[in-house]
């Protein structure tokens, strides 16, 4: 496929960024992710300061979380129509469906505020299925690595940025103020999508019953060499790192002997590890290869949980700024194998079937270890933590088709597209 920038050299985010139609998008979604991660931290004092629970606020990220599960659905949805029209219609609904948090007032009506943010997690899958295939007609190959990377560093980066200024927004403007910031920031995703001219080829129609098309992305995983293992080793990866949920509270007031609030510290620090890691992600991916990229992050994560053992605040900061560089790594590395391996009419379902596949078993570890923690310690947590991820590296170091998953094609060769694989 011909991209509209024609090729530009290298593999990171520079040579990223040197695309019209990549500058456009990721200052859409920079935007986008602040007023996000602005309105998501808000959202739970706001139901904090109507209830007066804990309780009550804490459930918020349930919210946001539970159409994950829908993630198949919503990836057969992102294949049927075109990307970006997909993606700017979703922009322009959470807009209005925002606006809506205009009208709370009590407590009564907490009950609205849990409605976007279900509204919001719906969005953030559909995006995140239709952004693969948009990424893959957007862009050459060798810059999809760059590209996931970038989406992975906004995305931490404003979890550092955004509450300090989202909590001081709340307290001198109220939930009302933030709410029209986040509006706002849709409406200027959506018109940065306007712009893009990305060439994407016409959506195929559906040729199976509901059933089948939903389980063809997990088919596609589960029968392509490499991604198979990467995907599923990503998941044994996330099913013991929720432990570390419950941990880290331990570490805050068991090991350190700290306040709570030192906790936002701590992910300040992890924050700015997956920040300084995306610096040197996409040339190291190029280099070594998805595959062992993927293992490579693992490594570090389960390095970084080691060194949390240790409750000492010189040890424990570096063990954090480990952890927000491996894990990145590795959900980068398997969702860039995924684009290089999945034909492009198959993107959005690939995609939703790698969130439900690597997602869901975190979210059941952290109800998993919160039990835990009561029997092993954070100590033990984290040592089982540890081990565990470092057992999935090993592993996957020691199968062949992950070694060489993604690795640079032999000279005088050239890797077609998944676009072009699809034709």
């Amino acid at each position: 496929m011909t991209h509209p920038d024609g090729p530009a050299a290298g593999t990171g985010l520079a040579a990223l960024l040197r695309v019209r139609d990549a500058r456009l998008y990721f200052g859409g979604l920079a935007l986008s992710q602040f007023g996000d991660n602005v309105l998501l931290l808000a959202a739970g004092i706001w139901v904090k300061s109507l209830t007066g629970s804990d309780g009550a606020a804490g459930v918020i990220m349930f919210f946001v979380s539970a159409p994950a599960l829908l993630s198949a659905l919503f990836g057969l949805l992102a294949d049927r129509v075109r990307k970006r029209a997909l993606m700017i219609t979703v922009n322009l609904v959470m807009a209005a469906a925002t606006l809506a948090l205009l009208t709370v007032d009590t407590a009564g009506d907490a009950w609205l505020v849990y409605t976007v943010m279900t509204a919001y997690g719906t969005a953030l899958v559909i995006i995140g299925a239709a952004e693969s295939g948009l990424f893959v007609s957007m862009l050459p190959e060798r810059l999809l690595g760059a590209a996931n990377t970038m989406v992975m560093s906004l995305q931490e980066s404003m979890k550092v940025v955004a509450p300090a200024v989202g909590a001081a927004l709340f307290a001198a403007f109220g939930g009302h103020a933030l709410a029209l910031l986040d509006v706002a920031t849709f409406l200027l995703a959506a018109g940065a999508l306007a712009l893009l001219r990305v060439p994407e080829p016409a959506p195929r129609p559906g040729s199976k019953a509901l059933r089948a098309e939903l389980l063809t992305g997990v088919r596609h995983v589960s029968r392509t060499p490499g991604l198979r293992l990467v995907v599923f080793g990503c998941a044994a990866v996330m099913g013991v790192m929720g432990f570390t949920n419950t941990a880290l509270f331990g570490l805050v007031d068991d090991g350190l002997h700290r306040a709570p609030v030192f906790l936002g510290l701590l992910m300040c620090v992890q924050g700015v590890g997956s920040v300084a890691g995306g610096l040197f992600a996409p040339r190291l991916m190029a280099r070594i290869g998805e595959g062992r990229f993927v293992a490579l992050g693992m490594a570090v994560s389960a390095a970084g949980n080691a060194l949390l053992l240790v409750p000492a605040e010189a040890v424990v900061l570096p063990g954090m700024a480990l952890r927000g560089i491996g894990l990145p790594w590795a959900v980068i590395g398997a969702y860039t194998l995924m684009q290089r391996r999945t034909p492009v009419e198959l993107m959005g379902q690939a995609a939703g079937s790698i969130n439900l596949i690597i997602f869901v078993p975190q979210a059941v570890s952290v109800l998993v270890g919160a039990g835990l923690g009561e029997v092993l310690g954070y100590r033990g947590l984290f040592a089982v933590t540890s081990v565990c991820v470092a057992a999935v590296c090993g592993f996957l170091l020691s199968r062949a088709e992950v070694r060489s998953a993604g690795a640079e094609p032999e000279p005088g060769t050239t890797e077609p597209t998944p676009s072009e694989r699809s034709q």
